[in-house]
């Protein structure tokens, strides 16, 4: 992770100073060896830890749905409810509290773009 600024750093140092192209090509390199290294690890660990979620996920998938499945069977209004409490606590609550929020903000910027144009 710290290879880009620790190039930067040794080009702002070493080569800039001395204006020596023999010491930027092995930095520039070796910069160029360890992002491909990272890239390589990154991509390892992406795949490795890939098939340790589908090891965990396959044998609990099947009791996690079936549950969730129950579970919705016993109340299928509940989904809708859910919804419909939502719309109304988000049209009491917050767009008021939006509306006071925009007003207050409002006034108090045409106060301030007012005294900057006169």
């Amino acid at each position: 992770m710290p290879t880009g600024p620790l190039y930067m750093l040794q080009v702002y140092y070493r080569v800039l100073g001395s204006r020596s192209v023999e010491t930027l090509m092995p930095l520039t390199f070796l910069g160029a060896f360890l992002f491909a290294m990272m890239g390589t690890l990154d991509s390892a660990r992406g795949r490795i830890m890939s098939h340790a979620g589908a090891r965990f996920q396959s044998p609990l998938e099947r009791r996690v749905f079936n549950a969730a499945l129950r579970k919705s069977a016993h109340s299928p209004d509940r989904d809708l409810l859910h919804i419909l409490l939502h719309i109304l606590l988000h049209t009491i609550y917050v767009n008021p509290c939006y509306y006071v929020v925009i007003y207050i903000a409002g006034g108090r910027l045409s106060d301030t773009s007012s005294a900057n144009v006169l």
